[in-house]
């Protein structure tokens, strides 16, 4: 758990604006399961801080992103196959 946070979503995020804020530019988000949410969310209030995003193998917090972004529609989805291994060249 983040120093400062009870553990909420809400919490999360707050403190991981604060840390972003701390870089002093723009920075590259990427979160992975339930980080992709606190990014969604990071995204929609303070879009200011984010240069790029990315959000691998979590839920589309849609309902959130428009509390304060009407643009959501525009999130695009990318698909990849499982993974199946190496192939053998012959």
């Amino acid at each position: 758990m983040a120093v400062g946070t009870t553990g909420c979503r809400n919490d999360y995020v707050e403190w991981l604006i604060g840390e972003i804020e701390g870089v002093g530019a723009p920075v590259d988000l990427v979160g992975h399961d339930w980080g992709s949410l606190l990014v969604q969310r990071v995204v929609s209030l303070r879009p200011d801080l984010i240069r790029t995003w990315a959000c691998g193998d979590g839920p589309i917090d849609r309902a959130a992103s428009r509390a304060s972004r009407d643009d959501v529609g525009d999130v695009r989805l990318l698909r990849v196959p499982p993974y199946r291994g190496t192939r053998k060249r012959g």
